[in-house]
C-alpha cells in the first residue's frame, strides 16, 4: 500500500491481534475462519497486541514507512487483550 502512496498520503487502516485471529479470545471467529477464506478474505496476519498494542502497532506502521497520526483501540473495556484497533497513518 505504501509503495503506491506518495509522500504524505494519509492512509486509514484497520489491525486485528493475534490472538483475535487464532480465536483465542473469540468463538465467533475461529468457526468464521473457514468461512471467510471460502469468500475470498482469509484472516492470515494479527499483530500481537499482548503487551503494548499501540507500540506493537507504530512500530509495524514504521516498519512500512508509515507514521502513525491517530489510533483507537477496542477490547481493553471489556477487561480482555486488545483485539482490534483502527489507524490513521501518514506516509514518510
Amino acid at each position: 500500500m505504501t509503495d503506491l502512496s506518495t509522500r504524505g498520503s494519509i492512509i486509514a487502516q484497520d489491525f486485528y491481534s493475534k490472538a483475535f485471529i487464532s480465536g483465542k479470545t473469540s468463538k465467533t471467529v475461529k468457526k468464521s475462519l473457514g468461512l471467510l477464506k471460502k469468500m475470498g478474505e482469509p484472516w492470515t496476519f494479527g499483530i500481537d497486541m499482548s503487551d503494548d498494542p499501540k507500540a506493537a502497532v507504530e512500530s509495524f506502521l514504521k516498519e512500512c514507512g508509515l507514521k502513525m497520526t491517530e489510533y483507537i483501540q477496542f477490547g481493553e473495556k471489556l477487561d480482555i487483550e486488545p483485539f482490534y484497533c483502527i489507524v490513521e497513518a501518514e506516509k514518510l
